[in-house]
């Protein structure tokens, strides 16, 4: 069964998550090649900043994911080829599951060692404006 990220974000924002900033090229583009028309759809439509904000799992609730950066992504962005400023936030929401020592599937994160994310959908936000279920600091 896979989880919604946003349907159980709230359950535990809490006491799980933090802001953390992360990288395009290292930590969102392999999530986003898990999806590959979705992905040039995007790719091809916007230019992005190297670097933006997503979730992150607290060391005092995981300590193996402890660090560890979950969607859903916010990345500055603009429209391809424009000159200027980022004048976008592109929202990436994924799907997470949380996977336990035996390979299997669990809904209690707490007992997870693995995390699979994949990529389902996106947003375009005016910059400034913060989607609902980013649970980090609003850039």
């Amino acid at each position: 069964m896979k989880m919604i990220f946003f349907s159980i974000a709230f359950l535990f924002s809490s006491i799980t998550y933090a802001g953390g900033s992360f990288r395009l090229d290292t930590e969102l583009m392999p999530i986003l090649d898990k999806n590959h028309d979705l992905k040039m759809v995007v790719m091809n439509s916007f230019d992005f900043a190297e670097s933006g904000g997503a979730n992150r799992i607290g060391y005092n609730v995981n300590k193996i994911l402890g660090g560890k950066r979950l969607g859903p992504y916010h990345l500055n962005a603009k429209p391809k080829g424009q000159e200027g400023d980022y004048t976008l936030t592109v929202v990436f929401h994924t799907e997470i599951e949380f996977i336990d020592q035996d390979g299997k599937e669990t809904s209690n994160f707490k007992k997870a060692v693995e995390i699979k994310e994949s990529f389902y959908s996106y947003e375009v936000l005016p910059i400034g404006k913060s989607s609902a279920y980013y649970l980090g600091n609003r850039f």
